[in-house]
């Protein structure tokens, strides 16, 4: 995807998000870290810190390519269980003209339609039968 596109706006849980800032602040320390490598070859900064400075790079990067990978599984992860859910809704508003027998089998059945099915009888049960 191009960078520049705006994209829709997601509902990410807090958990992500905090993951995407550990993921970009191990990114800015790798670039710091890198700029001080470079300082070290060119003999701006005492060529003693390159060793070290190289392995802190390489670190923050490896910690920034593995929060972000995490950061990546867990946003999808949230958007399956927000799709799933619209489907339950989805699967529920469908469902509602099905008379009870056919919801308690699919009850029985079990899924996502016995989970909307399980909803519809039990909003049935506890609300008053609507005048014909």
């Amino acid at each position: 995807m191009w960078p520049l596109r705006r994209r829709a706006a997601v509902a990410v849980s807090e958990r992500t998000r905090a993951l995407r800032l550990v993921t970009w602040g191990c990114l800015l320390l790798a670039g710091l870290a890198l700029g001080l490598l470079v300082a070290g070859i060119r003999g701006w900064v005492p060529r003693e810190t390159t060793g070290s400075t190289t392995t802190m790079f390489l670190g923050l990067l490896l910690a920034a390519s593995w929060t972000g990978l995490r950061a990546r599984r867990q946003a999808v992860a949230d958007r399956e269980r927000d799709s799933e859910r619209a489907m339950i809704i989805v699967l529920a508003a469908q469902l509602g003209r099905q008379d009870d027998e056919a919801l308690a089998r699919m009850v029985k059945q079990g899924g996502p339609a016995g989970d909307a099915a399980a909803m519809i009888l039990a909003g049935r049960r506890t609300r008053p039968p609507r005048p014909a």
